[in-house]
């Protein structure tokens, strides 16, 4: 069983709102993103999936494969046009990775690192303590099919389903669209589009079908931490807090995915205790295993 890929996926506008970043920004972020990704997961086929600016060269010489296209439209808030998700465009990472043999694969973002090495590794171990399919962190909700899409580690044949792009755009909210494609990959339909406890598949309801077919840790187990956000902040001492997060010497908890946001709230270990107003809905790893 071929566990051991990694799709990372961004896109790289002239300027991007969403953290007030510059196209040498994101490149550079970017460039970090697959430095982490390659020295701590050596043996790892490593895709790279996006749109926009050309990434260094740099980057492209630690990937072993790159899906690369034009800039898709791009509104004033900084989103991809019609493309909750960005699904399309991680599609054809996870199609590649599909393509070269891998029964499973993790899912980021590209303007993320990871506070650990072997995360495919890590991942598979836990679905096959659990004997689940996919894991999932934040911000995966309890309601609104709030799916987290920023990252995940499953079946290569769920994560196609989950992203595949001949799906119509569900839900503008990148989260709600990919947790109603998880939905459509066991009934074959999305769901209503007002959710509801109700029952979808086989008498089990959205909380149920997460429970029964999904892991789920919290951001800091995994490591997920983000750059989009903190690096305008970072890049005064850039080469010095770059070598430190790309060799895991960094201190990551303060640049947990959300934190910066206020959208998750971090006890003095790095665990998400609750979540700031815009993410209440979300669970923690408490309340997804409470009985």
């Amino acid at each position: 069983m071929d566990i051991n890929c990694i799709v990372t996926q961004i896109h790289i506008p002239d300027f991007d709102p969403q953290g007030s970043l510059s196209a040498e920004d994101k490149k550079e972020i970017l460039d970090t993103n697959i430095k982490n990704l390659r020295i701590n997961n050596p043996a790892a086929y490593i895709i790279l999936t996006g749109h926009g600016h050309e990434p260094l060269t740099s980057t492209k010489q630690m990937c072993d494969d790159i899906v690369w296209e034009d800039l898709h439209p791009i509104d004033g808030g900084g989103t991809v046009v019609g493309m909750p998700a960005q699904y399309k465009s991680v599609f054809l990472g996870i199609q590649k990775a599909q393509e070269e043999g891998f029964d499973y694969c993790v899912k980021t973002r590209g303007d993320s690192v990871l506070a650990r090495g072997e995360i495919a590794t890590y991942c598979d171990n836990i679905l096959e303590e659990e004997g689940k399919k996919l894991l999932l962190t934040q911000q995966t909700g309890k309601m609104f099919y709030k799916f987290g899409d920023c990252f995940m580690y499953g079946e290569i044949d769920l994560l196609m389903s989950i992203w595949n792009k001949n799906n119509r755009p569900f839900h503008a909210d990148g989260l709600i669209h990919t947790g109603a494609s998880f939905v459509k990959h066991f009934t074959g339909v999305y769901p209503p589009q007002q959710y509801s406890d109700a029952p979808l598949y086989n008498g089990k309801n959205w909380n149920d079908l997460l429970r029964h077919n999904c892991s789920f840790r919290d951001i800091g187990e995994i490591g997920f931490c983000d750059l989009r956000w903190n690096y305008n902040r970072l890049k005064n001492d850039w080469t010095n807090t770059k070598n430190k997060i790309i060799n895991l010497q960094y201190d990551y908890p303060e640049i947990y995915w959300g934190r910066a946001n206020g959208w998750h709230i971090f006890d003095s270990d790095g665990r998400v205790t609750s979540h700031g107003p815009m993410c209440d809905w979300s669970y923690t790893k408490e309340e997804f295993y409470k009985k």
